[in-house]
């Protein structure tokens, strides 16, 4: 007879259960792990978002403060007299848009593009660092303000972040040295990735000696063969002079492109003719390329594009092949567009300096580079009378990567000033002996009457008022693979 309590007997598992409640356990830890690590992507992804929103809006609050504070209006040839600085713009060869044998990259921007001005804030001064044994007191350094600033912005593809960091990149036992702001580029995928570098220098005029320099402590004239050292350790607007010392610029010093930053300075004057004359830009004299300061002016790492473009109000807007949109300067397809007689719907847009001229060297499209040159006010070289159309700017790498910071032949906007129509200087000693024949009361020429602008030595760049300019900056969160882009437009039109 069987025992009742053996009806009641709990059986084991079997082993296929074992397995089907392991496999069932394996799936559900596998999908929780799973939907963490989404999360945390997530998370990740969305601060980095928010992240590099929150520098581009810094950026953008910080150009806007200093275009709005431009001191000059966009007129060429200003007089020093009045007192009124400068506003000028670098247009390197590189851009987004020409379709080379290398290939079109559509990710990165224009890379080798500089704007440089002067600004005034009177509600926010600017602030800068000086020596403190320049103004008599035994500390390092002492902050100053001063309402009027020269402002440079640049992209530059140097690895700042190891200038930054807290420690010793090369292992050499020195941290954030000098050296280490040379190591290898930051890239993705072979890109090199850039760094956005902003610098105001003070205009300060008082703080020149009696004679008008700058004073060291012993009361000796700072030398200018330590201009490029006093930059890195002082904020401060300097020129170098032709008797071989610094003063501090004023506004109306900025005016002559010879008494700006990164230019290159009058050169030895023999029988009135400058050698040095028109004083190109030059990134070897821009401020923090060497010590260890090089790293603090930048506003932003990990950047592919910084672009300036100028407002040409006869660029021509023409109606894109698929007849929704329309195509302006810059915009893929607008050559094949013009050539192929697409019909014109507006006037008036930001494009690159001379951005027709790039064709002539990789289309054979003289029909669109004629029409342009014609046309559009900017689309072509400077006015060869400004001696700028050949200045070139030399690569920042030693071995640049194909495609990326292409640097060469530039074009610059200038307000340029009429100051070198009077200033004692033989400018265009290459075509006569003649000094200052375009302020010199005759009719040199014999033709058009006294003083006409076909007598004067020199001319602006571009001799036509500017309207208005456009920023655009692209940056790459590269540990996130995201992408950002902001445009800040300045018009120089009054309300």
């Amino acid at each position: 007879m069987n025992h009742p309590n053996r009806l009641f007997k709990r059986r084991g598992l079997t082993l296929v259960e074992l397995m089907v409640a392991t496999t069932l356990g394996l799936v559900l830890v596998i999908g929780v792990v799973e939907a963490f690590r989404q999360i945390t992507k997530s998370v990740t992804k969305g601060r980095a978002s928010v992240q590099i929103s929150t520098q581009l809006r810094n950026i953008t609050n910080t150009m806007r403060a200093d275009f709005q504070g431009i001191t000059v209006q966009a007129v060429p040839n200003t007089s020093a007299g009045a007192g009124m600085g400068y506003f000028e713009i670098i247009e390197g060869i590189d851009n987004d848009f020409v379709n080379t044998s290398l290939g079109l990259d559509n990710l990165t921007g224009d890379t080798d593009d500089v704007i440089m001005f002067t600004s005034r804030r009177l509600t926010n001064p600017f602030s800068g660092r000086i020596e403190g044994r320049l103004l008599g007191s035994t500390r390092n350094f002492e902050v100053i303000e001063s309402p009027n600033a020269e402002v440079i912005y640049w992209l530059e593809p140097r690895n700042t972040e190891f200038l930054r960091d807290g420690l010793d990149n090369n292992g050499d036992g020195t941290f954030d040295e000098p050296a280490e702001g040379q190591l290898g580029v930051l890239n993705h995928n072979g890109m090199p990735l850039a760094t956005l570098r902003r610098r105001a220098l003070l205009i300060r005029p008082d703080l020149n000696g009696p004679q008008g320099v700058l004073l060291q402590p012993n009361g000796t004239p700072y030398p200018a063969a330590a201009a490029a050292l006093f930059l890195n350790n002082n904020d401060i607007s300097i020129r170098i002079n032709p008797n071989g010392t610094i003063s501090a610029n004023s506004l109306a010093d900025l005016t002559m492109r010879q008494n700006r930053v990164a230019h290159i300075p009058a050169g030895i004057i023999n029988n009135n003719v400058d050698a040095n004359f028109p004083y190109p830009f030059s990134h070897a004299r821009v401020p923090f390329q060497s010590g260890i300061s090089m790293g603090e002016d930048v506003l932003m790492d990990q950047i592919i594009g910084f672009d300036v473009r100028v407002f040409d109000p006869q660029a021509r807007a023409l109606t894109a092949p698929t007849q929704d949109a329309a195509l302006t300067p810059g915009d893929p397809g607008y050559e094949t567009a013009f050539i192929n007689g697409a019909r014109v719907v507006g006037r008036g847009a930001y494009v690159d300096l001379g951005y027709a001229f790039p064709y002539t060297l990789t289309n054979n499209a003289p029909a669109f580079v004629q029409q342009c040159q014609a046309l559009s006010t900017f689309s072509w070289l400077p006015d060869p009378r400004s001696q700028l159309r050949t200045t070139t700017l030399p690569p920042l790498l030693a071995s640049p990567t194909p495609r990326y910071f292409q640097f060469g032949n530039y074009r610059t906007y200038d307000t340029w000033t009429i100051e070198y129509e009077r200033d004692g200087l033989n400018q265009d000693s290459a075509q006569d002996a003649l000094i200052d024949e375009g302020q010199n009361g005759l009719d040199d020429n014999a033709t058009g009457g006294v003083d006409d602008t076909q007598e004067s030595e020199t001319a602006p760049p571009y001799p036509y008022p500017l309207r208005g300019f456009q920023v655009i900056v692209r940056a790459f969160q590269n540990s996130q693979q995201q992408m950002r882009q902001f445009t800040v437009s300045h018009d120089f039109t009054p309300e």
